[in-house]
Protein backbone atom coordinates (compact mmCIF):
# COMPACT_ATOMS: atom_id res chain seq x y z
CA UNK A 1 0.00 0.00 0.00
CA UNK A 2 1.38 3.42 -0.94
CA UNK A 3 2.73 5.50 1.94
CA UNK A 4 3.27 9.23 2.44
CA UNK A 5 6.41 10.18 4.34
CA UNK A 6 6.92 13.72 5.65
CA UNK A 7 10.50 15.04 5.79
CA UNK A 8 10.90 17.31 8.83
CA UNK A 9 14.64 18.01 8.96
CA UNK A 10 17.42 19.10 6.61
CA UNK A 11 19.71 16.44 8.08
CA UNK A 12 21.25 13.88 5.71
CA UNK A 13 21.22 11.15 8.39
CA UNK A 14 20.06 7.85 6.83
CA UNK A 15 18.95 6.54 10.24
CA UNK A 16 16.11 9.10 10.44
CA UNK A 17 13.51 6.79 8.88
CA UNK A 18 10.69 6.84 11.48
CA UNK A 19 8.77 9.64 9.74
CA UNK A 20 6.21 10.01 12.54
CA UNK A 21 4.65 13.12 14.08
CA UNK A 22 7.69 13.43 16.35
CA UNK A 23 10.07 16.29 15.44
CA UNK A 24 13.23 15.77 13.35
CA UNK A 25 12.78 12.02 12.85
CA UNK A 26 12.55 11.95 9.03
CA UNK A 27 15.38 13.06 6.74
CA UNK A 28 15.11 13.02 2.94
CA UNK A 29 17.66 10.20 2.79
CA UNK A 30 15.82 8.35 5.56
CA UNK A 31 12.46 8.79 3.84
CA UNK A 32 13.89 7.41 0.59
CA UNK A 33 15.38 4.46 2.46
CA UNK A 34 11.99 3.78 4.07
CA UNK A 35 10.20 4.06 0.72
CA UNK A 36 12.65 1.66 -0.90
CA UNK A 37 11.49 -1.19 1.33
CA UNK A 38 7.78 -0.48 0.84
CA UNK A 39 5.92 -2.00 -2.08
CA UNK A 40 4.27 0.34 -4.57
CA UNK A 41 4.73 4.00 -5.44
CA UNK A 42 5.17 6.17 -2.35
CA UNK A 43 5.20 9.94 -1.82
CA UNK A 44 7.62 12.15 0.08
CA UNK A 45 6.33 15.47 1.35
CA UNK A 46 8.00 18.22 3.39
CA UNK A 47 7.19 19.97 6.65
CA UNK A 48 10.54 21.35 7.82
CA UNK A 49 10.29 24.12 10.44
CA UNK A 50 12.19 27.30 9.61
CA UNK A 51 13.91 26.91 12.99
CA UNK A 52 15.86 24.00 11.48
CA UNK A 53 19.60 24.83 11.17
CA UNK A 54 19.43 24.32 7.39
CA UNK A 55 16.59 26.80 6.89
CA UNK A 56 16.52 30.57 6.53
CA UNK A 57 14.02 32.33 8.77
CA UNK A 58 14.10 35.27 6.34
CA UNK A 59 13.37 33.48 3.04
CA UNK A 60 11.81 30.29 4.41
CA UNK A 61 14.14 28.29 2.13
CA UNK A 62 15.48 25.02 3.55
CA UNK A 63 18.67 23.57 2.07
CA UNK A 64 19.35 19.83 2.21
CA UNK A 65 23.04 19.04 1.67
CA UNK A 66 23.73 15.41 0.78
CA UNK A 67 27.03 13.59 1.14
CA UNK A 68 26.39 10.93 -1.50
CA UNK A 69 23.97 9.77 -4.17
CA UNK A 70 20.34 8.98 -3.32
CA UNK A 71 19.40 5.52 -4.61
CA UNK A 72 15.79 4.86 -5.64
CA UNK A 73 14.49 1.30 -6.01
CA UNK A 74 10.70 1.79 -5.90
CA UNK A 75 8.27 4.22 -7.53
CA UNK A 76 8.45 7.58 -5.80
CA UNK A 77 7.14 11.16 -5.91
CA UNK A 78 9.13 13.86 -4.11
CA UNK A 79 6.97 16.97 -3.81
CA UNK A 80 8.62 20.20 -2.67
CA UNK A 81 5.38 22.15 -3.05
CA UNK A 82 4.13 20.55 0.18
CA UNK A 83 6.67 22.62 2.16
CA UNK A 84 4.85 25.56 3.85
CA UNK A 85 5.19 28.74 1.79
CA UNK A 86 5.95 27.02 -1.52
CA UNK A 87 3.85 27.97 -4.55
CA UNK A 88 3.93 26.80 -8.18
CA UNK A 89 4.50 29.11 -11.13
CA UNK A 90 1.42 30.88 -12.53
CA UNK A 91 2.92 32.56 -15.64
CA UNK A 92 2.35 30.78 -18.98
CA UNK A 93 5.23 30.10 -21.36
CA UNK A 94 7.24 31.91 -22.65
CA UNK A 95 7.07 34.36 -19.74
CA UNK A 96 9.12 34.47 -16.55
CA UNK A 97 8.75 31.93 -13.76
CA UNK A 98 7.31 33.16 -10.44
CA UNK A 99 7.35 29.87 -8.54
CA UNK A 100 8.21 30.11 -4.86
CA UNK A 101 10.40 27.13 -4.06
CA UNK A 102 11.31 26.42 -0.45
CA UNK A 103 13.29 23.19 -0.73
CA UNK A 104 16.83 23.22 -2.11
CA UNK A 105 18.92 20.10 -2.61
CA UNK A 106 22.66 20.25 -3.20
CA UNK A 107 25.85 18.47 -2.19
CA UNK A 108 27.71 19.38 0.98
CA UNK A 109 30.22 22.08 0.05
CA UNK A 110 29.19 21.76 -3.63
CA UNK A 111 31.30 18.61 -3.87
CA UNK A 112 31.01 16.62 -7.10
CA UNK A 113 29.43 13.33 -6.01
CA UNK A 114 30.94 11.55 -9.03
CA UNK A 115 27.57 9.95 -9.76
CA UNK A 116 23.99 11.14 -10.27
CA UNK A 117 22.14 12.73 -7.36
CA UNK A 118 19.05 10.56 -7.88
CA UNK A 119 20.09 7.16 -9.21
CA UNK A 120 17.22 4.86 -10.15
CA UNK A 121 18.42 1.31 -9.61
CA UNK A 122 15.96 -0.85 -11.51
CA UNK A 123 12.69 -1.02 -13.46
CA UNK A 124 10.70 -0.94 -10.21
CA UNK A 125 12.00 2.56 -9.49
CA UNK A 126 9.21 4.20 -11.41
CA UNK A 127 7.38 6.25 -11.98
CA UNK A 128 9.86 8.73 -10.51
CA UNK A 129 8.41 12.21 -10.11
CA UNK A 130 10.02 15.42 -8.90
CA UNK A 131 7.90 18.48 -8.02
CA UNK A 132 8.75 21.90 -6.66
CA UNK A 133 12.45 21.36 -5.94
CA UNK A 134 15.46 23.61 -6.58
CA UNK A 135 18.42 21.32 -7.27
CA UNK A 136 21.91 22.59 -8.06
CA UNK A 137 25.24 20.82 -7.66
CA UNK A 138 28.24 19.91 -9.82
CA UNK A 139 27.25 16.53 -11.21
CA UNK A 140 27.15 14.36 -14.29
CA UNK A 141 23.37 14.16 -13.80
CA UNK A 142 20.73 15.12 -11.28
CA UNK A 143 18.57 12.20 -12.44
CA UNK A 144 19.57 8.98 -14.20
CA UNK A 145 18.28 5.43 -14.64
CA UNK A 146 14.80 3.93 -14.33
CA UNK A 147 12.04 3.54 -16.91
CA UNK A 148 9.46 6.26 -16.26
CA UNK A 149 10.01 9.90 -15.37
CA UNK A 150 7.66 12.84 -14.78
CA UNK A 151 9.30 16.07 -13.60
CA UNK A 152 7.30 19.29 -13.30
CA UNK A 153 7.67 22.65 -11.62
CA UNK A 154 11.33 22.25 -10.63
CA UNK A 155 14.36 24.49 -10.98
CA UNK A 156 17.35 22.49 -12.15
CA UNK A 157 20.88 23.87 -11.78
CA UNK A 158 19.77 27.07 -10.03
CA UNK A 159 18.99 27.64 -6.37
CA UNK A 160 15.62 28.58 -4.89
CA UNK A 161 16.39 32.28 -5.40
CA UNK A 162 16.96 31.66 -9.12
CA UNK A 163 20.72 32.11 -8.84
CA UNK A 164 23.47 29.92 -10.25
CA UNK A 165 25.74 28.77 -7.40
CA UNK A 166 29.46 29.41 -7.79
CA UNK A 167 30.86 25.92 -8.24
CA UNK A 168 33.49 25.15 -10.82
CA UNK A 169 32.02 22.22 -12.75
CA UNK A 170 28.94 21.91 -14.99
CA UNK A 171 25.55 20.97 -13.58
CA UNK A 172 23.81 18.43 -15.84
CA UNK A 173 20.12 17.88 -15.13
CA UNK A 174 19.21 14.70 -17.01
CA UNK A 175 21.17 11.73 -18.28
CA UNK A 176 18.28 9.48 -19.27
CA UNK A 177 19.82 7.41 -22.04
CA UNK A 178 19.09 3.84 -20.96
CA UNK A 179 15.95 1.81 -21.53
CA UNK A 180 13.44 4.49 -20.54
CA UNK A 181 9.87 4.06 -21.74
CA UNK A 182 8.34 7.44 -20.92
CA UNK A 183 9.93 10.78 -20.04
CA UNK A 184 7.92 13.89 -19.26
CA UNK A 185 9.67 17.17 -18.48
CA UNK A 186 7.25 20.08 -18.06
CA UNK A 187 3.76 20.29 -19.55
CA UNK A 188 1.03 22.62 -20.83
CA UNK A 189 0.10 24.24 -17.51
CA UNK A 190 2.10 27.12 -16.00
CA UNK A 191 2.64 25.04 -12.85
CA UNK A 192 4.32 22.32 -14.98
CA UNK A 193 7.12 24.55 -16.26
CA UNK A 194 10.64 23.66 -15.19
CA UNK A 195 13.62 25.99 -15.20
CA UNK A 196 16.58 24.08 -16.68
CA UNK A 197 19.84 26.01 -16.62
CA UNK A 198 23.48 25.25 -17.33
CA UNK A 199 24.43 26.07 -13.76
CA UNK A 200 27.97 26.19 -12.43
CA UNK A 201 30.98 26.68 -14.72
CA UNK A 202 32.56 24.64 -17.46
CA UNK A 203 36.17 23.42 -17.51
CA UNK A 204 37.28 26.79 -18.91
CA UNK A 205 35.70 28.63 -15.99
CA UNK A 206 32.87 30.03 -18.07
CA UNK A 207 29.30 30.10 -16.65
CA UNK A 208 27.04 27.23 -17.67
CA UNK A 209 28.19 24.30 -19.73
CA UNK A 210 25.67 21.69 -18.56
CA UNK A 211 24.09 19.22 -20.97
CA UNK A 212 20.96 17.06 -20.90
CA UNK A 213 20.38 13.71 -22.59
CA UNK A 214 16.95 12.15 -23.07
CA UNK A 215 16.25 8.89 -24.91
CA UNK A 216 13.46 6.32 -24.81
CA UNK A 217 13.17 2.82 -26.23
CA UNK A 218 10.05 1.12 -27.54
CA UNK A 219 9.14 -2.51 -27.00
CA UNK A 220 6.50 -4.68 -28.66
CA UNK A 221 3.87 -3.86 -26.04
CA UNK A 222 4.68 -0.18 -25.54
CA UNK A 223 5.88 2.69 -27.65
CA UNK A 224 8.41 4.95 -25.98
CA UNK A 225 7.50 8.63 -25.58
CA UNK A 226 9.16 11.90 -24.60
CA UNK A 227 7.19 15.04 -23.71
CA UNK A 228 9.12 18.30 -23.40
CA UNK A 229 6.83 21.28 -22.97
CA UNK A 230 7.12 24.82 -21.67
CA UNK A 231 10.81 25.24 -22.54
CA UNK A 232 12.64 27.04 -25.34
CA UNK A 233 14.92 24.39 -26.85
CA UNK A 234 17.68 24.49 -29.47
CA UNK A 235 18.48 21.48 -31.69
CA UNK A 236 21.88 20.94 -33.35
CA UNK A 237 23.48 18.06 -35.29
CA UNK A 238 26.66 18.35 -33.22
CA UNK A 239 27.59 15.74 -30.65
CA UNK A 240 26.50 16.64 -27.09
CA UNK A 241 30.09 17.59 -26.24
CA UNK A 242 30.44 20.00 -29.18
CA UNK A 243 26.92 21.36 -28.64
CA UNK A 244 27.84 22.14 -25.03
CA UNK A 245 31.02 23.89 -26.16
CA UNK A 246 29.04 25.96 -28.68
CA UNK A 247 26.54 26.98 -26.03
CA UNK A 248 29.32 28.06 -23.67
CA UNK A 249 31.30 29.92 -26.34
CA UNK A 250 28.31 31.99 -27.44
CA UNK A 251 26.73 32.32 -23.96
CA UNK A 252 23.57 30.52 -25.10
CA UNK A 253 21.22 30.14 -22.12
CA UNK A 254 18.55 27.91 -23.66
CA UNK A 255 18.69 24.12 -23.74
CA UNK A 256 20.38 22.67 -26.83
CA UNK A 257 19.55 19.10 -27.84
CA UNK A 258 21.87 17.00 -29.97
CA UNK A 259 20.26 15.60 -33.16
CA UNK A 260 22.72 12.78 -33.83
CA UNK A 261 22.82 11.83 -37.50
CA UNK A 262 20.41 14.67 -38.36
CA UNK A 263 17.54 12.24 -37.86
CA UNK A 264 15.00 14.83 -36.70
CA UNK A 265 16.15 17.36 -39.30
CA UNK A 266 15.80 14.65 -41.98
CA UNK A 267 12.18 14.05 -40.96
CA UNK A 268 11.55 17.78 -41.33
CA UNK A 269 13.13 17.89 -44.79
CA UNK A 270 15.92 20.22 -43.73
CA UNK A 271 19.06 18.19 -44.51
CA UNK A 272 21.44 18.92 -47.40
CA UNK A 273 24.86 17.59 -48.43
CA UNK A 274 27.71 20.09 -48.26
CA UNK A 275 29.11 20.45 -51.84
CA UNK A 276 32.61 19.12 -52.49
CA UNK A 277 33.95 22.56 -53.41
CA UNK A 278 32.92 23.94 -50.01
CA UNK A 279 34.40 21.14 -47.93
CA UNK A 280 37.98 22.28 -48.58
CA UNK A 281 37.04 25.85 -47.67
CA UNK A 282 35.49 24.68 -44.40
CA UNK A 283 38.60 22.59 -43.65
CA UNK A 284 40.95 25.54 -44.27
CA UNK A 285 38.95 27.52 -41.74
CA UNK A 286 39.25 24.78 -39.13
CA UNK A 287 35.65 23.56 -39.45
CA UNK A 288 35.65 19.74 -39.35
CA UNK A 289 32.01 18.82 -40.04
CA UNK A 290 32.43 15.03 -39.53
CA UNK A 291 34.22 15.58 -36.22
CA UNK A 292 31.58 18.03 -34.97
CA UNK A 293 28.69 15.76 -35.99
CA UNK A 294 30.28 12.51 -34.88
CA UNK A 295 29.90 10.71 -38.24
CA UNK A 296 31.56 10.56 -41.65
CA UNK A 297 29.00 12.59 -43.51
CA UNK A 298 28.98 16.21 -44.64
CA UNK A 299 25.26 16.59 -44.07
CA UNK A 300 23.95 19.77 -42.49
CA UNK A 301 20.47 21.08 -41.61
CA UNK A 302 19.00 24.26 -43.03
CA UNK A 303 18.49 26.60 -40.03
CA UNK A 304 14.85 26.53 -39.00
CA UNK A 305 12.62 27.65 -36.15
CA UNK A 306 9.36 25.93 -35.26
CA UNK A 307 6.67 26.76 -32.72
CA UNK A 308 4.81 23.65 -31.63
CA UNK A 309 1.37 24.03 -30.06
CA UNK A 310 -0.06 22.08 -27.13
CA UNK A 311 -1.51 19.48 -29.51
CA UNK A 312 1.98 18.72 -30.81
CA UNK A 313 1.32 20.40 -34.18
CA UNK A 314 3.66 22.90 -35.87
CA UNK A 315 1.84 26.22 -35.56
CA UNK A 316 4.57 28.38 -37.10
CA UNK A 317 7.72 27.70 -39.13
CA UNK A 318 10.58 29.91 -40.25
CA UNK A 319 12.94 28.23 -42.75
CA UNK A 320 15.47 30.00 -44.98
CA UNK A 321 18.18 28.35 -47.08
CA UNK A 322 20.33 31.43 -46.45
CA UNK A 323 21.89 30.48 -43.11
CA UNK A 324 22.52 34.16 -42.28
CA UNK A 325 18.77 34.73 -42.11
CA UNK A 326 17.47 33.52 -38.75
CA UNK A 327 14.35 34.24 -36.76
CA UNK A 328 15.39 36.52 -33.90
CA UNK A 329 14.14 35.77 -30.35
CA UNK A 330 11.97 38.90 -30.53
CA UNK A 331 10.29 37.42 -33.61
CA UNK A 332 9.55 34.21 -31.71
CA UNK A 333 7.96 36.19 -28.88
CA UNK A 334 5.90 38.21 -31.38
CA UNK A 335 4.57 34.99 -32.94
CA UNK A 336 3.73 33.52 -29.54
CA UNK A 337 1.92 36.71 -28.55
CA UNK A 338 -0.07 36.66 -31.81
CA UNK A 339 -1.01 33.00 -31.29
CA UNK A 340 -2.27 33.70 -27.76
CA UNK A 341 -4.66 36.42 -28.87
Amino acid sequence: MAATLAVDTTSDDVSLTACTAAPADCSLRGAIAAANVLAGADAIEFNIPTSDPGCSAVTGICRIEVASSLSISEGLTIDGYTQPGAQPNSIPAPGANNAQLKIEITSAGFVNLGVALFSLQNSNAGPFNLRGLAIALPTSAIVTGGLRHDHRGNWFCVDALGQSPEFNLPCNAFTLTGFNRTIRVGGPDPADRNVIAGGGRDLNGQPGGGTNRLRVNSIVSERGSILLQGNLIGLAPETPEHAGETATRHAIEIDILSDSGNRVAQLLGLVFELPEELRAIYARNGIDIPAFNGDDSFRLPVPATYIVDQAGMIAYAFVNADYTQRLEPAGILDQLAAMSR
